[in-house]
């Protein structure tokens, strides 16, 4: 067997001046020769997924589920961001991209919370037993506060602030 086959296979390169000049964007894999603070190196990745151009990665984030927004999905490094009230003339409507049945399901989550704080004031009253609020607790945590809905509101809650705040996420370095 030769000794060459053995070795491992390095495709970043050794030089760390050669690599500067071939830096690809990781979202649309442009090779400009941007001035450097127009790219990002936002999390622990490297190689040839190390660096992405700024405004790449403010577009797709603005796009991107709500965990990739704020953690990077290959290494699972969590963005340095600073955040900035935006000028009053730059405000945009969120766009939420609710359909009908997500509506449907906000009123009924809404009633369903409701609907659950007043047994458990109705419980501490005397109106109604333990048992029965118990039971409503663990219906309303089994279909209203599972994480899948915790993370589809805490998205549109990110969505609401990112409307009037821009989050500029920082270099990981």
């Amino acid at each position: 067997m030769n000794e060459d086959e053995n070795k491992p296979v390095n495709f970043s390169s050794d030089n760390e001046e050669e690599e500067e000049n071939e830096r690809i964007c990781k979202i649309c894999y442009g090779v400009d020769n941007l001035p450097d603070e127009e790219w990002l190196a936002p999390c622990k990745c490297s190689g040839t997924i190390k660096w992405v151009h700024r405004h790449c990665l403010t577009r797709w984030l603005q796009n991107a589920p709500y965990v990739q927004q704020e953690q990077c999905n290959a290494c699972k490094y969590f963005y340095k961001k600073r955040f900035s009230v935006k000028a009053l003339r730059d405000w945009t409507v969120p766009n939420l991209r609710l359909r009908f049945l997500d509506v449907c399901e906000i009123a009924l989550e809404i009633w369903s919370t409701i609907s659950l704080i007043r047994g458990i004031m109705k419980t501490f009253q005397g109106r109604r037993t333990a048992v029965r609020s118990l039971l409503h607790f663990f219906v309303w945590k089994g279909f209203v506060a599972h994480e899948r809905r915790i993370m589809f509101y805490k998205g549109m809650g990110y969505s609401l602030i990112n409307s009037a705040i821009e989050p500029i996420v920082l270099n990981a370095d």
